[in-house]
């Protein structure tokens, strides 16, 4: 930077001044100003040995530079204005507050909602679950009674064929006592 500044300083000595403006926000307040373009010179038609080359094309600062604007100057604020703007400050806070809680509230709803749907749920498949216990639970003991009836059936046949074979053995043993072929 400080060479760019030799660099105008050297022009300017060279061109001298002739403009009695003061110029605002100058790098060196007592002199005059330019603008300095810096252009790069590309590897076009010339060839480079190396390093970097460019211009300097210096043209004299634009007077149209725009000027920074200073905020509006507001009135001061009397005792009643200021008053009402808290007011509308605590509305809004009450307001967001009121907001929060109808959320809160809504969410809070809805979890026990979906709690309530939830156990409904649940006791629903209980009952379904009890019910199929109850059921099985009737049905096994519906097939133990019959294997028992059975078992019943097939032990009174049993004891038929015993008093049947002891009926014939009996008169079996009867009728070789008393030595007839008959019997």
């Amino acid at each position: 930077m400080s060479t760019a500044c030799n660099w105008l300083s050297l022009f300017l000595c060279l061109r001298g001044t002739s403009n009695n403006k003061k110029a605002i926000h100058q790098i060196h307040p007592n002199q005059r100003s330019f603008d300095a373009v810096v252009v790069w010179k590309g590897k076009g038609l010339q060839k480079s040995t190396g390093g970097v080359a460019y211009d300097y094309i210096l043209k004299p600062a634009a007077d149209n530079a725009p000027k920074i604007s200073s905020p509006p100057k507001d009135k001061p604020l009397t005792h009643d204005e200021i008053f009402e703007k808290l007011q509308k400050a605590e509305a809004r806070r009450q307001s967001l507050e009121a907001q929060k809680l109808e959320f809160v509230a809504k969410e809070k709803q809805r979890m026990q909602e979906a709690l309530m749907k939830s156990q409904k749920e649940e006791e629903e498949k209980a009952k379904a679950a009890q019910a199929k216990l109850r059921r099985s639970m009737e049905i096994t003991k519906e097939n133990r009674e019959l294997q028992i009836m059975s078992l019943q059936e097939k032990l009174r046949e049993h004891e038929r064929k015993i008093e049947e074979v002891r009926k014939n053995k009996m008169t079996m043993s009867n009728c070789s006592m008393e030595g007839s072929v008959s019997c």
